[in-house]
């Protein structure tokens, strides 16, 4: 479908986003990771910047906004959710 982009294989998840011009400006999507560094420094090398990550029992956040003004948060748990091997 022409207005569908679709990641698979992402850990045990995918994504799916679909554009629809009558909900642009209004959607909020959130990706849970186990290292926000990391996802900054790839969309830097992209030429995206990634805000500043806000810190608390929940662990970290970090948003972007897009030019229509949808915003995708970016969570990384508490260490304890993704333990190291």
């Amino acid at each position: 479908m022409d207005m569908l982009v679709e990641w698979s294989g992402i850990g045990i998840a995918g994504i799916q986003l679909v554009e629809d011009a009558s909900r642009a400006g209004n959607s909020m999507m959130t990706i849970v990771v186990p290292d926000i560094e990391t996802v900054r420094a790839s969309l830097s090398s992209q030429q995206i910047d990634l805000g500043e990550a806000q810190r608390g029992d929940f662990g970290k956040i970090a948003r972007l906004t897009d030019p229509d003004g949808n915003t995708i948060t970016f969570a990384q748990p508490p260490d304890k959710a993704f333990p190291k091997t």
